[in-house]
């Protein structure tokens, strides 16, 4: 991808699959990043952008829960997708609960759709191998978590539509995960199930050290294509 910056006399920059901007505060890299983000559909046809933003102010709700307040929003999909992708360019602690309410509706999609298909297989005499079901996204989502923290176990229980993790035999809600672990958590659940619209995310100094070392790290922020 090809972008002229008005920001630096329209000077050309180049940018490959994955892209590190390194500067000094104040260098102006967030606005640089947020110039490319509102760019893309120009630069790259039509596609769109996902930003992730820095900081460590994620909250993730233990309970999907669906009330008065957000009922109409979240009751079907295309309403939770829609509202979901019009908070994909603003702020990722904004959209985690978006995240997941459409993972648990596609989750439970995947699970109907195989229980079609084996009534189906059924029907017809059970002719061939026994369909198999599609990973579910949630599922999907906690397996890539536990690579990255294997201590953690994370589940769902559909039903109470209740998230949990364990971790040296205790039990407690996702709230109450470290920052990193939330921000890593978040960061998943938002890119798992992207279509190919969006050819863009950007990373604007996001805090990923799990152990929240506190000594100094140069500051930076990420492009990542």
């Amino acid at each position: 991808m090809k972008h002229t910056s008005p920001r630096y006399t329209n000077f050309q920059f180049t940018f490959g699959r994955i892209n590190v901007i390194l500067g000094a505060n104040g260098a102006g890299k967030s606005k640089f990043l947020t110039e490319l983000k509102d760019s893309v559909a120009v630069l790259t046809d039509g596609a769109k952008a996902v930003y992730i933003e820095g900081g460590r102010t994620i909250k993730i709700k233990d309970v999907l829960q669906l009330d008065h307040t957000n009922v109409v929003q979240f009751e079907r999909m295309d309403s939770a997708l829609a509202h979901y992708a019009n908070k994909r360019a603003t702020s990722l602690a904004d959209r985690v609960f978006d995240a997941l309410v459409v993972l648990d509706k596609r989750d439970t999609q995947v699970k109907s759709h195989h229980s079609d298909s084996v009534a189906q297989w059924s029907k017809d005499g059970q002719i061939g191998p026994c369909p198999t079901r599609a990973q579910p996204p949630l599922e999907h989502l906690f397996e890539l978590f536990n690579e990255i923290f294997p201590q953690i176990t994370l589940t769902y229980d559909s039903h109470a539509r209740r998230l949990a993790a364990q971790k040296n035999g205790e039990s407690y809600g996702p709230s109450s995960l470290s920052d990193g672990e939330k921000q890593v958590f978040s960061i998943l659940a938002d890119l798992i199930g992207l279509d190919e619209s969006y050819k863009l995310i950007v990373a604007d100094e996001p805090e990923l050290n799990p152990e929240s070392v506190t000594r100094q790290q140069p500051d930076c922020g990420k492009l990542l294509m």
